[in-house]
């Protein structure tokens, strides 16, 4: 069994923090973490700075200098295709 644990910010409208935990609900010290800080704000969405995973192979930063694209109120039409 594989469990993960998240945390969603009502600031910035999505998830900030996630931890995954293999065969308990022990979150003190999980199998896999992903973190987000430092966020900006483009055509009024949030947009994180900075990434942050750790898992048994090592840990890895990520950092998002410019965010290209446009951000506006329309998806795309395909983006929930399966």
């Amino acid at each position: 069994n594989e469990y993960a644990k998240v945390w969603i910010s009502e600031k910035y409208l999505g998830p900030v923090k996630v931890m995954w935990k293999t065969g308990s609900l022990d979150f003190d010290k999980p199998d896999r973490l992903l973190q987000f800080e430092g966020f900006t704000k483009k055509n009024n969405r949030s947009m994180p700075k900075e990434a942050y995973l750790k898992n048994a192979f090592g840990d890895m930063q990520i950092k998002f200098n410019e965010h290209e694209g446009d951000y506006g109120l329309k998806f795309p039409k395909d983006l929930f295709d399966f």
